[in-house]
């Protein structure tokens, strides 16, 4: 079945002492402005969107980054494929660092993600595909980007809604999945591998300024979920999942 895939020299007596003050002040001050502009220069080149945040002291909390060995999220999502290529989009039900009031713009039950403030959405290509029998084991690789949503809006009807509002980070992933064959258009799926975090970006959350893990941080993701086929010729299946994300380092 083939359906998954920043002195003066020389100066010297009071008045040019007096003198060499008064322009370090101005040579101050016109430093101070340089910085300013190049900081701002910077700034545009980073081309930071609205809702992001400057964090020039490096302390804006942490969040989704949990000691090893501890959750750092938990999410739910769906994988479409088509041939070779990997589309990921979903939602987070748990960040560490944060109540479900931070994740959810209405308390209801179930949560949906049209009310999630977290989201995400990545691509993902086939790196090796193996059969034997009714297990099918696909290897894949990608990337994935992470969003902060102000006004949530998305909807497993339109992928694209789940890569909208601030970017907050990135990541990249390489992951295995195991699916067992139950009918002709059916599988139970089991995902596991490392994430690393490529990028994190300062955004304001609650007043205050956070952001959402770190550059260089390892997570080990484990999901499973549910996979049903549309087409097998090329492959055309939807997973619906649900997972984890452990620190691992």
């Amino acid at each position: 079945m083939d359906w998954e895939r920043g002195v003066f020299p020389g100066l010297e007596g009071d008045a040019v002492g007096e003198r060499a003050r008064r322009t370090g002040q101005l040579v101050s001050r016109r430093q101070a402005l340089a910085s300013a502009g190049g900081a701002a220069v910077v700034s545009v080149a980073l081309g930071s969107p609205p809702g992001a945040a400057a964090d020039p002291t490096g302390t804006a909390a942490a969040l989704g980054s949990a000691r090893v060995g501890e959750t750092a999220t938990r999410l739910v999502g769906v994988i479409d494929q088509k041939g070779n290529s990997f589309v990921a989009y979903g939602f987070y039900t748990l960040i560490a660092g944060l109540k479900q009031a931070d994740l959810f713009s209405a308390p209801t039950d179930p949560v949906s993600e049209s009310q999630a403030f977290f989201t995400f959405h990545g691509t993902a290509s086939l790196v090796q595909r193996t059969v034997v029998g009714d297990v099918f084991t696909l290897a894949v690789a990608g990337s994935l980007a992470h969003y902060y949503q102000r006004s949530p809006a998305s909807s497993f009807a339109n992928p694209d809604s789940f890569a909208s509002g601030v970017k907050i980070g990135t990541s990249k992933f390489a992951l295995q999945d195991v699916l067992i064959q139950l009918s002709s258009s059916s599988g139970l799926a089991t995902l596991e591998g490392p994430v690393t975090q490529v990028a994190s970006r300062p955004f304001r959350l609650g007043g205050r300024t956070v952001h959402f893990g770190r550059a260089g941080l390892k997570t080990q993701l484990t999901a499973s979920g549910l996979g049903a086929a549309s087409s097998l010729t090329p492959p055309m299946v939807r997973l619906s999942l649900s997972g984890t994300q452990v620190v691992a380092s």
